[in-house]
């Protein structure tokens, strides 16, 4: 870990994280979202952030080069939702580094992951917010998901195994929300973890940052 972290131990980013000002229930929530080419289902990722019943939340959005309408559409959103921070990159940054800079360009102390082929439940975000405001000791919070075709239709319920026994399968990254100390703390996710970068990073948020990461066992993604 010491090339992710630096020379700083366990236990003094372990204080960092806990040092952190208190949250509250209508704590502002960075939902992220990198995007490359995500047609034709860009438009109901969307809206399921923006219909959330937490209503205190930026909206940061990295178009990574897209170059099948994403970007236009994007801009569609925007102009329809002043919760929404519309980012435009040149080139594509790939999975880890579209990550981090779409994190770097948010401000709130709680981020919650959002793919752009991918639905929230309305109440995705707030019942993540309970965990995190009950339980300081958690440091990232997932949810069970159902698997949907392209039409929206259930193809494959939650793999409910995994919340069952211990294993190696990182919680869900589409529906994940973690404290951005902890993030912090452990570096990120790192470019030479590319396409298992979210494994890498809770590793890292677990081992390093000492905190614990749940799943909540109710069908939110």
């Amino acid at each position: 870990f010491r090339s992710a972290v630096g020379h700083r131990s366990r236990s003094n980013a372990r204080a960092e994280i806990l040092s952190m000002p208190p949250l509250n229930r209508d704590e502002l929530i960075s939902v992220v979202m990198p995007v490359h080419n995500a047609l034709p289902h860009l438009d109901a990722a969307v809206r399921s952030i923006l219909d959330q019943t937490h209503r205190s939340l930026e909206f940061v959005i990295l178009d990574d080069g897209s170059a099948d309408g994403s970007t236009e559409r994007l801009r569609h959103w925007a102009n329809e939702d002043q919760r929404i921070r519309l980012f435009e990159g040149a080139r594509n940054l790939g999975p880890a580094g579209s990550s981090n800079r779409v994190i770097a360009l948010s401000s709130a102390p709680l981020i919650a992951r959002m793919d752009a082929d991918d639905i929230s439940h309305p109440e995705r975000l707030a019942r993540q917010l309970e965990v995190l405001l009950e339980r300081p000791e958690v440091c990232a919070v997932s949810t069970s998901c159902d698997v949907i075709d392209a039409d929206g239709q259930r193809v494959r319920d939650p793999d409910v195994w995994r919340l069952a026994r211990k294993s190696w399968f990182a919680p869900l990254h589409g529906s994940a929300m973690f404290r951005r100390s902890a993030f912090d703390a452990v570096g990120g996710y790192r470019e030479e973890c590319a396409f298992w970068e979210d494994q890498d990073l809770f590793v890292r948020l677990f081992a390093f940052a000492g905190g614990q990461i749940v799943t909540i066992p109710r069908t939110l993604y």
